[in-house]
């Protein structure tokens, strides 16, 4: 999917993709919004893509749910592949959570139920905006890595665990994970980090790549994608 960048308004185009891969296929996950403006209420449509190579892709697959911040995971205990994103829980509260469903590879349409998955360790109200989900299996638990806070000072990355890819889920003690700023403060150095992402080396090593940003005068015109490593 292309878009041309001169006909699009400010912070649509495509939104937060992610990379799976499944059964022997790269999955490229992402989402599209033809427009920002809050009283349109447009809602972002959600797709996917497949590949072989990482070279020639299929065309996108449209998704059932509306949302933003998809990801694509496959569950290697079931076989299932479960599509994880921001939604909505109605289109007038319009307080965004963490939202499941199984979802089929060929159609894009959920498979059973499309559920609340968790919204996260702050407060629910229309900016805590839990965001960017990224699942994992490690050492017989599931992992749910998410993004909260919103983009902006309070912006953080937090993860729970549990034994069912569908939770419930149990809040780490320490969160959160990754976070440097508090409402207010918008002089240091790197902040509003989060929205995070993990890959293990082959050394055993896990890193995160995350989002960040430095505010000047007021703008931010440099995106940190930082790295480090917890064992």
């Amino acid at each position: 999917m292309q878009f041309k960048v001169s006909q699009l308004t400010l912070s649509s185009g495509a939104w937060a993709p992610s990379l799976s891969f499944i059964n022997g296929r790269y999955y490229l996950a992402s989402m599209t919004r033809w427009t920002y403006d809050p009283f349109a209420r447009v809602w972002p449509r959600v797709f996917f893509s497949s590949s072989e190579d990482l070279k020639t892709w299929t065309e996108p697959t449209w998704c059932e749910p509306w949302g933003i911040d998809p990801e694509l995971f496959h569950d290697p205990n079931t076989g299932k592949t479960y599509l994880n994103l921001m939604a909505p829980n109605n289109n007038e509260q319009r307080l965004w959570g963490i939202y499941q469903c199984e979802v089929s590879l060929t159609t894009g349409s959920c498979v059973g139920e499309y559920i609340s998955l968790w919204n996260g360790t702050i407060p629910q109200n229309s900016s805590t905006r839990a965001e960017g989900p990224k699942m994992f299996f490690k050492d017989k638990y599931y992992y749910l890595l998410i993004a909260e806070g919103g983009t902006d000072e309070l912006h953080r990355a937090t993860i729970a665990r549990s034994k069912s890819p569908k939770g419930p889920w149990t809040p780490a003690p320490n969160n959160p994970l990754i976070y440097n700023g508090a409402f207010g403060f918008k002089n240091l150095t790197v902040q509003s980090t989060g929205h995070a992402t993990f890959v293990e080396s082959a050394e055993g090593d896990w890193y995160a790549s995350f989002l960040a940003r430095r505010n000047i005068n007021g703008s931010s015109p440099l995106g940190l994608h930082p790295a480090f490593c917890y064992s």
